[in-house]
């Protein structure tokens, strides 16, 4: 049971270096996901899991539902079980398609946009009204940090659990979280540190709402992160207030490193930065080092898988193009089919698309008998979108290189100094997964 309206405007725009990456539609209104399906799952010695809350996980079922964010996962046991998923918003489907497990070790998904482990994810027909998890938070290993739900949802549901929930009180870091919410007119406001989700989100809407009176603002980020994490990314996406000679909107892009006790300053910082430009519609991230936003590039399908390697991040796009940020990469970058990131090493690595669409994770995913039925053109799509290159090294994407841009001018207002920004790391030797070899 949602308390907030939580509404994604995005559209297709061209960065100033030529690339494109999603920007906010101001006029749109599409929205993430307020329903998650186990639209089929598949079981070893163990069942797929769901946690709501901190009560103890329980069995998944096909049809099963989440819908309080942040505060429900699916939890997939290692081995050969997975797990998937279709999205909704108001009973319209909305995408993308995903697919949690495979693996050697466990994965989970964390409603609405963020998986651990491995998992496959797909983005068909994307515009700027298609809505959904139109930009992804994953990550290789670990366990989400599912926060306690609010206390009139366990409540209403029956998942109150005050024995577990003292123990979970005394032993656990309380999460903080941030917010954005923009305006029809492209206003916006963000909020970062609260102390709940609710919070968060009714200070960005109050800022937002006195930046643009009459106005209707909606919720298009939210998140939290760990006080405890030693490395922490912020990052804003902005539209510019003007537009390329074609008359297309021009995507901003800005990050900043930083940790637990200067990261609202950071986020604040792009804040004031952007609102000096006059930046409209701005959409606010915070993450972790080991994490990596992922978004979709074009209207057409779009395919990744996400694996753990070692303990390491690989992203593998096999049809379509993305957008990816991490903390070894702020700056952003972008990959096409047949390109894979490897975030560890901080490198890109080109893959054997033949072998990687044999593996039974990627036939599972575009079999239509593991999902509802309603999928199998989207499904055909992937298919023929799938990349066809060899185990040799990528070519480089049409109309530029692959590593872009920080395209924020320099500017350095008070009362917020300019954080330093880490040098990339040196790339590793080869990785020895199966299906991908080095990029030169």
């Amino acid at each position: 049971m949602n308390t907030l309206k939580f509404r994604l405007s995005l559209g297709l725009a061209i960065s100033a270096t030529g690339l494109p990456m999603l920007v906010l539609s101001p006029a749109s209104n599409a929205s993430i996901p307020d329903t998650a399906i186990i639209s089929k799952f598949n079981r070893t010695t163990d069942f797929p899991l769901i946690r709501r809350g901190h009560t103890s996980p329980i069995p998944a079922n096909q049809d099963d539902r989440l819908r309080s964010w942040l505060y429900e996962s699916i939890i997939i046991p290692a081995g050969g079980a997975w797990a998937n998923l279709k999205f909704t918003y108001k009973n319209a489907n909305v995408p993308p398609l995903v697919k949690v497990g495979p693996g050697s070790k466990s994965g989970e998904y964390l409603f609405p946009c963020r998986t651990t482990g491995n998992a496959t994810i797909g983005w068909s027909l994307i515009n700027a009204r298609s809505g959904g998890c139109l930009t992804m938070r994953v990550k290789a290993d670990g366990t989400a940090v599912v926060n306690r739900l609010p206390l009139r949802y366990a409540q209403a549901t029956g998942l109150a659990d005050p024995a577990h929930s003292l123990l979970i009180a005394q032993d656990s870091v309380p999460s903080k979280y941030y917010c954005g919410a923009i305006a029809n007119t492209g206003e916006w406001g963000i909020s970062a540190g609260a102390a709940s989700l609710e919070q968060a989100c009714t200070e960005a809407e109050q800022q937002c709402s006195g930046s643009a009176a009459g106005s209707e603002c909606t919720i298009v980020s939210l998140g939290d992160w760990q006080p405890t994490e030693t490395d922490l990314v912020a990052s804003m996406v902005c539209t510019s207030s003007v537009a390329d000679r074609r008359g297309e909107p021009i995507s901003l892009l800005n990050s900043k490193s930083g940790n637990p006790s200067t990261i609202e300053s950071q986020l604040a910082w792009l804040a004031e930065r952007n609102r000096f430009l006059n930046s409209k519609a701005c959409v606010p991230s915070i993450y972790g080092a080991a994490d990596a936003i992922v978004s979709p590039t074009t209207a057409e399908p779009t395919l990744i898988q996400t694996r753990s390697i070692g303990g390491s991040l690989a992203i593998d796009v096999l049809a379509g193009s993305v957008h990816i940020t991490s903390a070894t990469r702020p700056e952003g970058l972008f990959l096409v089919k047949g390109t894979g990131y490897r975030q560890r090493e901080n490198r890109l690595a080109s893959l054997d698309c033949p072998a990687i669409y044999q593996t039974e994770a990627i036939q599972s995913f575009l079999d239509p008998a593991h999902w509802s039925g309603e999928e199998a053109s989207e499904l055909r799509g992937y298919r023929r979108a799938f990349c066809q290159t060899g185990p040799q090294a990528a070519a480089p994407s049409p109309g530029g290189p692959s590593f872009i841009f920080n395209i924020m001018p320099t500017w350095n207002p008070r009362p917020y100094p300019s954080p330093s920004t880490p040098s990339s790391p040196a790339p590793s030797p080869n990785d020895s997964s199966s299906g991908s070899v080095d990029s030169l």
